[in-house]
């Protein structure tokens, strides 16, 4: 199953760790606690990479940043460990559990850059079913903000049976209550409950663990979301001739005739080609969902 975790680990696969940009890291030999101020590494490190600990450095394990202020090579030890450095939160880390010196990309960015790139992507929706809560005259309310539109209605009565109606959600009617309001052309009885089929946003990430299914992106539009947080979390940045000619293939792979000139921005043009793979998706959930017909009402 999809997570946000496998899109980070791809997205240092496929955009920010290729060629000669992969950080030096080593696995830990044992476990540490969230307050534990020191760690072994269970490998021997280069001559250079010992030299950056012992002057301190900033390491990384899973989504934790530490900065260690000194290193013991013969123990293998990094020590006066400050953790949850640069606002991360400090966390147990088990044996075989890497550690990243001065990692150019740190995890914790990654996921915000991610849940930045799912958050900016309003032209696509997914759909859900729901049951909303009668309120009075003909108004339910429906416990999903990330609603946008109700596609199909149907209300159960006392009578047991399901009938079709007409609904439509009313986000600026001033309730003060949890739930957006649903108007309908039938009057609530008492017991009655209303089904609805509606559109909503993609929901932003809160965790790695979150599936994709979870937050409403498919899983064709990952090539999107990974170009929308790669764009973030490159701009500016000067890229060697070798990763310059890696990227150009993974985007014309995408969209046949991409180029990532030196000329361009390397943010300007994956963006550029997101928004090709947007209009794309667009197009296609137009197909596979077609609008519905809204007739006209007195309500």
């Amino acid at each position: 199953m999809s997570t946000v975790a496998v899109l980070i680990d791809r997205l240092y696969r496929e955009y920010l760790e290729v060629v000669d940009d992969i950080p030096s890291q080593a696995p830990i030999s044992g476990t540490i606690t969230d307050v534990a101020t020191a760690v072994v590494i269970d490998d021997t490190l280069t001559p250079e990479e010992a030299a950056r600990l012992a002057i301190g450095s900033i390491v990384e394990i899973g989504s934790e940043l530490m900065m260690g202020l000194a290193y013991d090579g013969t123990n293998r030890t990094l020590s006066n460990l400050q953790r949850g450095f640069m606002g991360t939160a400090a966390a147990d880390h088990t044996a075989g559990d890497m550690l990243r010196i001065a990692p150019n990309f740190p995890r914790v960015l990654l996921f915000d850059a991610l849940a930045d790139s799912i958050d900016s992507l309003t032209d696509l929706w997914t759909t859900a079913t729901g049951e909303a809560i009668a309120y009075q005259d003909n108004l339910y309310l429906l416990d999903d903000p990330t609603a946008i539109e109700i596609t199909s209605a149907w209300v159960i009565g006392t009578s047991g049976a399901w009938s079709q109606v007409q609904a439509r959600l009313e986000p600026e009617m001033p309730i003060y209550t949890d739930g957006i309001p649903i108007s309908t052309n039938v009057t609530p009885g008492a017991g009655s409950r209303l089904s609805v089929t509606y559109r909503k946003r993609l929901t932003r990430p809160t965790a790695e663990a979150d599936t994709l299914a979870a937050l409403g992106v498919d899983t064709s539009w990952i090539p999107i979301v990974l170009l929308g947080a790669a764009a973030g979390l490159m701009a500016g940045r000067e890229l060697s001739r070798e990763t310059t000619e890696y990227l150009t293939q993974l985007l014309e792979a995408q969209i046949p005739g991409t180029e990532l000139g030196r000329r361009a921005s390397v943010a300007t043009t994956f963006m550029r080609v997101q928004a090709v793979l947007i209009d794309r998706a667009v197009r296609q959930l137009a197909v596979q969902h077609r609008p519905r017909t809204v007739m006209r009402s007195p309500w």
